[in-house]
C-alpha cells in the first residue's frame, strides 16, 4: 500500500502508513510505503500506476514524470496510469473516466475525508465523499472500478 503525502499535511498523511505498517507487521505480504516521496508507484504486471496528490504536477507532466522516475518499468509495460486527488471531484467526469494524455490515464480520486476547516474556508464543501477501487488483470491491465459514496453524517459523527 502506498501513502501518498497530501498537502495541508504532509507527515500526517503517512501516520495511517505508520499504524497499518505496525498492524500487519507480521504479514509479510503486506507492504506499506509511508515515506514522504512525493510520487509512489507500483507495477503490476503490464500496468505501471502512479500515485500522487495533485497539487504539485500538471496533468500534462505525468507521463513524462513517469517515464524518467520509472524508465525500466515504463519501458516494460502496455498500460500506464497517474491517480490524483487534490480536486477531490471529477469536475463532470462521471464515475470511472479519466483524462486520456497522451497514452496516460489520469484517474482524479475523491477525498473520503470531510472539509477541513482551510476547505471550509475557501468554500470548497458539498462534494460527496467516497473511494474508488480498481481492478487489474497482469496481462490485460485495467479490467473495472467500483465506486463507493459516503454518506457524511454516518462516517463522522460529532
Amino acid at each position: 500500500a502506498h501513502c501518498v503525502p497530501g498537502k495541508h499535511e504532509a507527515d500526517g498523511s503517512c501516520y495511517l502508513g505508520d499504524v497499518l505498517g505496525a498492524y500487519f507487521s507480521n504479514d509479510p505480504s503486506i507492504v506499506i510505503d509511508d515515506s514522504l516521496e512525493p510520487r509512489k508507484y507500483w507495477r503490476f504486471g503490464q500496468t505501471m500506476i502512479g500515485f500522487c496528490h495533485g497539487q504539485s504536477e500538471k496533468h500534462a507532466d505525468l507521463i513524462n514524470i513517469m517515464a524518467n522516475e520509472r524508465t525500466s518499468d515504463f519501458a516494460s509495460t502496455r498500460f500506464r496510469e497517474f491517480h490524483v486527488g487534490h480536486l477531490h471531484n471529477r469536475s463532470g467526469y462521471s464515475f470511472g473516466t479519466y483524462i486520456d494524455i497522451k497514452g496516460l490515464r489520469v484517474y482524479i480520486n475523491p477525498a473520503l475525508c470531510p472539509p477541513d476547516q482551510w476547505h471550509k474556508a475557501k468554500g470548497y464543501v458539498g462534494a460527496s465523499p467516497g473511494a474508488d477501487a480498481y481492478l487489474y488483470s497482469r496481462t490485460y491491465g485495467p479490467r473495472g472500478s467500483v465506486q463507493f459514496h459516503a454518506e457524511l453524517s454516518t462516517l463522522w459523527k460529532r
